[in-house]
């Protein structure tokens, strides 16, 4: 059951909240904050932000883990102080104890200048998981510390959409970022739109911030502009300049020089193949840890492209040198291997067991990192795959890590048609006892007879 939270809508609570700042402002009292207060339930204070929220206080701590990790890393980024970015308002709309199932915002977010206040549409429950979330926050923020560092970008939407496009893909671990600008979802609707009717860029680069966001072309001016400014970091200005630098330069671009370039940006975008550029991200040892896992984990979502590319890179990323990324290798395989085995007509559609088989015997191998193996294993648990992974998960039930063992329990327990299991986990921490024993035995013994009347 779906249901809408009762008193003030969404939308209608930010429009009051932004007239009274708008009232405020007009008095001069710079009192968003105490406005703020009014209208929400909690809020939490950071370095130089605001957060306001209905959310409960575990999901305030997190983000504001992800707001700071973010403006400790811009702060460097713009090179800039903290003093020069001011205090900015943020808010987080909806309640996570309340679910609306039709509810689909148009904007995820939205970050005003004059105000420096970022709106972002939380009523999903999709919103708030930690991926988007971060995509969300770390393009929001963006613009305020672009046109914090570069008071001119304001005037330039389409610079400054760009720039925020390229930089919502990068990865991010406590306070450990990588850059990696390549936003595949843009590219595709990029490609779309250079392959049909091509916005000129002339007219591109003039469009103002209502003309920009118009709902019927916001899209695909969203798209052209990421991939613009993504031509011009990664092709047209050099890479040896840090990206710092690289994102001032492109301040600096005279108008006549940037059109001239039209032709250029176009062909790169047509060239520009996602699975490939994936591919290569994936292996190229010289990235860190997390932009290569981020490349493989997109390299799933890609596999209805081209196949064989695909289960290639994912075969040698499972067996690649760095841990954290045969991990996210594993765990592709499995996001991979269920969708393709749902879209499956025949048997001959069905997704190979190559790799599959692969997964399973580093969930199986005890030298492999415990971190990892719980990991994949808890994905393999929740896949639709679960016939496959039955006699894997019997065989770790005797594994030496306590944790595997509860987690192969868990699993199984999930299975149709198997037999009746203990789940509960101190059962399967705690020392081995005959109990315990018998249960693994029992399963064992279950899973020969069933193979024995399926032959």
């Amino acid at each position: 059951m779906s249901a809408r939270r009762r008193g003030t809508p969404a939308n209608a609570r930010s429009r009051v909240l932004l007239s009274c700042a708008l009232l405020l402002a007009s008095a001069g009292v710079a009192l968003l904050p105490g406005c703020a207060r009014l209208f929400y339930a909690n809020s939490r204070a950071g370095s130089a932000y605001t957060i306001y929220s209905d959310h409960d206080d575990s999901f305030l701590e997190s983000t504001n883990g992800l707001v700071d990790a973010i403006y400790r890393e811009y702060l460097d980024l713009f090179d800039l102080e903290l003093e020069e970015v001011g205090t900015t308002t943020i808010v987080f709309e909806g309640r996570s104890d309340v679910v609306d199932a039709a509810y689909m915002p148009e904007l995820l977010g939205y970050y005003l200048p004059f105000f420096k206040f970022i709106r972002v549409d939380t009523t999903p429950s999709w919103t708030r998981r930690e991926p988007l979330l971060k995509q969300i926050l770390l393009h929001e923020i963006a613009h305020h510390f672009l046109i914090s560092r570069y008071p001119a970008a304001n005037d330039a939407c389409w610079l400054n959409e760009g720039i925020a496009g390229n930089l919502e893909v990068t990865v991010f671990e406590g306070d450990h970022f990588e850059y990696v600008l390549l936003n595949p979802s843009l590219l595709r609707a990029a490609k779309r739109e250079i392959d049909s009717q091509p916005l000129p860029l002339a007219e591109l680069i003039d469009l103002d911030w209502q003309e920009f966001h118009e709902p019927a072309t916001k899209q695909r001016n969203y798209a052209l502009s990421w991939s613009l400014v993504h031509f011009l970091l990664e092709r047209h200005l050099p890479s040896s300049v840090p990206l710092s630098r690289r994102i001032g330069l492109l301040l600096e671009l005279p108008a006549d020089e940037l059109l001239a370039l039209e032709p250029a940006w176009i062909e790169y975008v047509r060239s520009l193949d996602a699975t490939e550029r994936l591919i290569d991200l994936a292996g190229d040892a010289r990235r860190g840890s997390l932009a290569r896992s981020w490349a493989v984990s997109m390299l799933a979502e890609e596999s209805g492209a081209d196949l064989e590319r695909v289960v290639a890179a994912l075969e040698r990323s499972l067996d690649d040198d760095d841990w954290f990324v045969r991990s996210s290798a594993c765990v592709a395989v499995l996001e991979w291997s269920a969708r393709i085995g749902r879209l499956a007509l025949a048997d001959d559609d069905a997704p190979p067991r190559g790799p599959l088989e692969r997964v399973a015997a580093i969930i199986r191998d005890p030298r492999e990192p415990a971190e990892l193996r719980r990991t994949v294993l808890k994905a393999a648990g929740d896949s639709g795959d679960r016939q496959f992974w039955l006699p894997h998960l019997i065989e770790l039930l005797d594994d030496p890590d306590a944790e595997i063992r509860v987690a192969a329990a868990r699993a199984l327990a999930r299975t149709p048609d198997a037999k009746p299991t203990v789940v509960n986990p101190s059962f399967w921490r705690g020392e081995h006892s005959a109990a315990r024993e018998r249960e693994v035995s029992e399963w064992k013994a279950w899973w020969e007879e069933r193979e024995t009347a399926r032959s």
